[in-house]
C-alpha cells in the first residue's frame, strides 16, 4: 500500500467519525423528542464541528554545520562513478571531512546517478512509516484512528535482484530506487548542511535539505521531490472523497550514502520528517486531520 494511501486513511477516518457523530446526534435528539411526547421537526441543528485549531508539532532539524574549509581532493580517486569536476579529486591527506558543501553535493549527485544506472546488483529495502493524528474533526476519536493507522503502517521489507538492469518481474533499478522513476538531483541551495566522514575504507556523505512547505495548489517540494520523495496527497484518487486541504511541512529531510573503495554505494538512508493539515470532503461533509511523523527508508546493495 502506498504511503499516501496510508496517511489519507487518517483523514477519511476523521471525516467518517465526524459524520457518524453528526448522525448519532440527530438520532438521539429525535429519540428524546419522541419519549417526551414532542413531535419531531425537520429543523434539528447538528452539533457544531469542533473548532480546535490544529497545532503543527515542530520537528527538530539536524544542526550539523557544513564544513567550509578550502576544497581538497576526494579519497575515491579510482571510483568507477563518473567525476565531472577536478575539485573533487583525491586529497593528499585522504580526509573527506575537509570537503566543502559544494563538493559533497557534487559527490552525492555523481554517486546516485551511477547507482540508478547500475545493471547488476542485489538490493534490500526497509521502509518504516510512522504517522499519527494529533488533531482532527472529532478529537475524541484520535486514539482510535491512530490505532487503526498503526495497524496498516509500520515497517515493510523487500529484496530485489537485478540482472542486466531488471528483476524477473521487470522492475528496474531506476524505477525502484528513490526517487522512483526519476533522476536524483540536489542543488547546493537545497542543502542546509553537508558532511563527509571516513569509515574504514568507506566514505559516508550526508546532507540535510532545507525546509520546504507545500499546499494543495502547489503540492511539489522542489528539493524533496528529486531526492527523497514526498507525500503526494493532492493527486490521490479516492472513491467518493475529495481532497480539500493539503498543507504539508518538510522541516529537513536527510540523504546519507555510504561509498566503498571502488566508488559504489553500499548503503542509502533517506529520512523524511513531516507534519501537516489534510482536509477532505465526503458527500456534504468536510473534516480534517493534523498529522505528524515521517518516513524512514534504507537500502543496502551488493555487487
Amino acid at each position: 500500500m502506498k504511503k499516501e494511501i496510508k496517511i489519507a486513511i487518517a483523514v477519511v477516518l476523521s471525516i467518517w467519525f465526524f459524520v457518524m457523530g453528526f448522525e448519532l446526534g440527530i438520532y438521539k435528539e429525535r429519540k428524546a423528542n419522541v419519549q417526551s411526547g414532542n413531535e419531531v421537526v425537520n429543523t434539528v441543528t447538528p452539533t457544531a464541528q469542533s473548532t480546535t485549531q490544529p497545532t503543527t508539532v515542530p520537528t527538530t532539524v539536524p544542526t550539523t554545520a557544513p564544513t567550509t574549509l578550502p576544497p581538497v581532493v576526494d579519497p575515491n580517486q579510482n571510483s568507477t562513478a563518473p567525476s565531472e569536476a577536478a575539485s573533487t579529486e583525491a586529497p593528499a591527506n585522504n580526509d573527506p571531512s575537509s570537503l566543502s558543501k559544494a563538493q559533497i553535493v557534487e559527490k552525492i549527485n555523481t554517486h546516485m546517478k551511477a547507482l540508478k544506472s547500475e545493471q547488476n546488483l542485489q538490493a534490500h529495502k526497509t521502509e518504516k512509516i510512522d504517522v499519527s493524528v494529533v488533531d482532527c474533526s472529532v478529537p475524541a476519536a484520535i486514539s482510535l484512528i491512530n490505532n487503526i493507522i498503526s495497524g496498516i503502517a509500520g515497517t515493510e521489507e523487500a529484496d530485489y535482484s537485478f540482472a542486466n538492469g531488471t528483476t524477473t518481474a521487470g522492475e528496474t533499478v531506476y524505477a525502484c530506487i528513490t526517487p522512483e522513476s526519476k533522476d536524483f538531483y540536489i542543488a547546493e541551495e537545497g542543502v542546509a548542511t553537508a558532511t563527509a566522514t571516513a569509515s574504514g575504507t568507506d566514505t559516508v556523505y550526508t546532507i540535510v535539505l532545507v525546509e520546504e512547505n507545500t499546499t494543495l495548489t502547489a503540492p511539489v517540494p522542489t528539493h524533496n521531490a528529486t531526492t527523497v520523495g514526498y507525500l503526494d496527497i493532492a493527486s490521490l484518487d479516492l472513491p467518493s472523497v475529495t481532497i480539500a486541504t493539503a498543507d504539508m511541512k518538510y522541516p529537513g529531510s536527510t540523504v546519507e550514502i555510504t561509498v566503498n573503495a571502488d566508488g559504489k554505494i553500499t548503503k542509502l538512508v533517506n529520512k523524511i520528517p513531516m507534519s501537516g493539515k489534510i482536509g477532505a470532503k465526503i458527500s456534504f461533509f468536510e473534516g480534517d486531520a493534523t498529522i505528524e511523523g515521517g518516513q524512514d527508508e534504507s537500502w543496502t546493495f551488493t555487487y
